[in-house]
């Protein structure tokens, strides 16, 4: 599309066209002008406009700090590629997706590639702020009380979609192999979205439970104040065998609810 915009020929971009290019920079956001007053910062994005434009899959990761966020303790740039991958191929195969699931799914992407290397005891926002819906993304954005709540909508949606795969482990279902991870990942291939498409796995799989019925179970799970090896439905995450041989840490809950 900008090339024919902009007038150029046919082979301005090189290399083949269906590859995914890793776009490091200096990310234009908040921070990157005014750093004192906006310390936080966007680790990466997706944006399905550049790639139409540029006829190319993008993602792109931040390059602050580039030699502190790769690889061990945390690999936070390779968990935003992993999370950032996730938004790419949901962009083509579900783009009417709703915020909630896409960015539960991104976070959920981060586990399944062995990226959440510490534990999750400091990811206090959704604890903090019980308030947040998980399936309204922003909902509390106008808070005038609270600084960043975003991060609460993140990590719910994250959890819930852990929970989700929790549930079916823990009804026997497809068990062998860690298959019942890969039922959940699926769902960024299902072209319907939100709870329909979490509805759909479910039935094909046969689980004898639905969206609403996972939705106010995991409501009542997340006011558990232990971790989450003491939970039959949470026990698979810190014995998970990740791709990236990166151990995954059990979770420790302060109880929170979850609108």
């Amino acid at each position: 599309m900008l090339s024919d915009i902009l007038g150029l020929p046919a082979d301005y971009y090189a290399g083949p066209g269906k590859r995914v290019i890793l776009l490091v920079s200096n990310v234009r956001d908040a921070n990157f002008y005014d750093p004192v007053n906006n310390p936080s910062y966007i680790a990466g994005f997706y944006d399905g406009t550049v790639n139409a434009y540029a006829d190319r899959n993008i993602i792109t990761v931040e390059s602050k700090a580039w030699n502190v966020n790769t690889g061990p303790p945390g690999y936070q740039n390779e968990a935003t590629v992993a999370h950032e991958f996730q938004h790419l191929i949901n962009g083509d195969q579900g783009p009417g997706e709703e915020s909630w699931a896409n960015e539960g799914r991104s976070e959920y992407a981060e586990f399944i590639n062995g990226y959440r290397a510490t534990p999750e005891d400091h990811r206090t926002q959704w604890s903090d702020f019980p308030e947040n819906s998980l399936t309204v993304w922003g909902d509390q954005d106008d808070d005038p009380d609270q600084n960043f709540e975003i991060l609460s909508d993140y990590q719910t949606a994250y959890w819930f979609f852990l929970y989700l795969a929790g549930r079916i482990q823990e009804a026997g279902i497809h068990v062998e192999n860690n298959q019942f991870l890969k039922d959940v990942s699926r769902l960024t291939s299902d072209p319907e979205v939100g709870a329909t498409s979490i509805d759909n796995m479910l039935r094909t799989i046969g689980a004898p439970f639905d969206f609403r019925r996972v939705f106010d179970d995991f409501r009542i799970a997340m006011l558990f104040g232990g971790t989450s090896d003491q939970t039959s439905w949470g026990n698979y995450i810190s014995a998970y065998d990740s791709p990236s041989g990166v151990p995954s840490h059990r979770w420790t809950s302060a109880g929170c609810a979850v609108g």
